[in-house]
């Protein structure tokens, strides 16, 4: 996000550290003005230092799509909350959908590392 990056899911332990989604707010061109977009990252922070990032997604896992993601109380809006561990690299991510409705994003994390980031010895 360009404007702005806050809280999301509580975190979680895997290999690579505390692992846990954000969300972010971007300023997206829509007909000619420029309406606010929030979407979800990933980051992981070290299991250790916990303070330390030790890795955040170039790019958002979860964006609006869904016309009930896109129009609401607040349009254009995921927002994640909570986190449900299905599996050691599974996940269900609960998240507001436009300030109006719930809704249940499942999410896997690929083997391993992800994008480089090695396992906390």
């Amino acid at each position: 996000g360009r404007l702005k990056t806050g809280g999301g899911t509580p975190p979680v332990r895997i290999a690579e550290g505390w692992f846990s989604l954000y969300h972010a707010v971007d300023a997206v061109a829509v007909d000619g003005r420029y309406a606010m977009t929030y979407s979800a990252g990933i980051v992981i922070h070290d299991i250790d230092r916990p303070h330390i990032v030790r890795y955040r997604s170039p790019v958002p896992v979860l964006t609006p799509e869904h016309p009930d993601e896109l129009h609401g109380i607040v349009n254009n809006v995921v927002f994640p909350t909570g986190i449900d561990v299905l599996g050691e690299r599974a996940f269900d991510v609960y998240y507001g959908m436009a300030d109006a409705r719930i809704g249940r994003a499942s999410l896997v994390l690929p083997p391993a590392a992800v994008a480089g980031v090695t396992a906390a010895a």
